[in-house]
């Protein structure tokens, strides 16, 4: 009798080890790539390229853009949220707008960009949002961007559907799994 549930012990351990083990390689969090003939046709894009690291740093989840044109960086943009946490507040450095460039929109440096978000399925999907002031032709005024972010079934290409309030249709962006 002992033996039998030193037996099932062992094989009880065995596959919560297994199941912790394989959570890690089913989440967003990684490196990954864009792939712009499978997304939304954007000037953006055309002559350079972008990864996206996502990661988890404390109780934040953190989205690091890295654009590149060729293979000299030309433009890192982060932001943070805490899920279902307060806003975080970010500083805005530069005129780039990362949302996109091509549009005649100006970020105001020496504001802020509010951001929140909240996990929609724990590890592969969540929503997050950002509101900042923006400079146009027409003037300055808060924009608000909404990115739900989720994984394919096979876990190797994550999907961004980018809504903003001036535009009725969303970007979709896709992008491939670089790393873990």
């Amino acid at each position: 009798m002992k033996m039998h549930i030193l037996k099932l012990l062992v094989l009880l351990f065995m596959m919560a080890a297994f199941a912790a083990c394989t959570f890690g390689e089913r989440n967003v969090f990684g490196t990954w790539e864009l792939q712009p003939d499978e997304s939304t046709d954007l000037a953006t894009w055309r002559y350079r390229t972008l990864t996206l690291d996502i990661s988890q740093q404390g109780k934040q989840t953190v989205l690091i853009q890295k654009w590149r044109r060729g293979n000299e960086p030309f433009f890192t943009d982060s932001l943070a949220f805490v899920p279902d946490g307060d806003a975080i507040r970010i500083p805005i450095t530069r005129q780039h707008w990362p949302d996109n460039w091509y549009m005649g929109v100006l970020a105001v440096p020496g504001s802020e960009r509010t951001v929140t978000g909240e996990w929609q399925s724990e590890g592969q999907a969540f929503t997050v949002s950002s509101t900042q002031p923006v400079q146009t032709s027409q003037g300055e005024f808060n924009l608000k961007t909404t990115l739900d972010v989720s994984m394919d079934k096979k876990l190797d290409v994550l999907r961004i559907s980018v809504q903003r309030e001036t535009r009725p249709t969303p970007i979709e962006l896709v992008f491939k799994r670089v790393s873990r």
